[in-house]
């Protein structure tokens, strides 16, 4: 349940800026499509060489694959950087009102810094969600199943082989992703707790100078995994070549 809250939430800030969405979706699925059509003109380049006939033309097709791939890459990372700036500001706004209209009583379980923290950070993951992850998932999905495709037109065995990989990736994230959404959330809450923490003593630094309380404050900042905790990292797979890349720090 708690998940499609979230969705929705999510969802209520992109909303107005679907069209900027789809647009960066369709200049995605053009370069997905360019993408993989590049190993079919490269095959053709090598088949003409070993026949002995002219190139020019599959050269030509291949360079021009790869500007257009090049170009509408360059157009959906500036359009959907754009959306997902609009994006961050309008959550930072709505959180800014709610904060001033909210009751004294409400906010006074939490710290000042904590309530300034969240609005900043929090929102940051908001744009990458709202920007990125949506459109690399249409696209990841269509150039997996293209893949799959070519795969199948080429050869059984590269086919069967990323079958059983997939299955096995699919296995593993399944039973991953669960522990590193919670540790996720947890390195938020810490991120906001260190801003409490920090703006505190900050506010009151002539007193912790003069108690000679440093490295005590310091000590109350949480600045890095628990020691019962494990660092990890989130990754993400490319379906088409490439090997997996780390994407973000967080802690179990």
């Amino acid at each position: 349940m708690k998940r499609w809250e979230n969705v929705r939430t999510l969802w209520s800030f992109v909303r107005p800026h679907r069209r900027t969405l789809a647009v960066g979706m369709v200049l995605g699925l053009g370069t997905t499509a360019a993408s993989l059509a590049t190993p079919m003109v490269s095959k053709s380049v090598l088949d003409d060489l070993a026949a002995s006939t002219p190139i020019t033309s599959a050269v030509t097709l291949l360079v021009v694959l790869l500007v257009i791939s090049s170009g509408l890459g360059l157009v959906q990372w500036i359009l959907l950087g754009k959306m997902g700036e609009r994006v961050v500001l309008d959550a930072r706004s709505s959180m800014v009102r709610r904060l001033f209209r909210v009751r004294v009583g409400e906010l006074a379980g939490r710290s000042p810094g904590e309530l300034v923290t969240r609005v900043t950070s929090d929102t940051v993951l908001l744009r990458e969600a709202a920007a990125s992850s949506l459109v690399q998932l249409v696209n990841g999905v269509i150039s997996l199943v293209g893949a799959l495709v070519l795969m199948a037109m080429l050869d059984g065995v590269p086919l069967l082989t990323t079958l059983a990989a997939l299955a096995a990736v699919g296995i593993i994230v399944a039973l991953l992703m669960p522990p590193m959404a919670k540790a996720q959330e947890q390195a938020q809450g810490a991120v906001g707790r260190l801003g409490g923490v920090l703006e505190g003593a900050l506010r009151a630094i002539r007193t912790v100078k003069a108690s000679r309380a440093e490295a005590r404050e310091s000590e109350r900042a949480p600045t890095g995994c628990p020691r019962s905790s494990t660092p990890t990292r989130s990754w993400s797979w490319s379906p088409v070549g490439s090997a997996p890349a780390a994407l973000t720090g967080s802690c179990w």
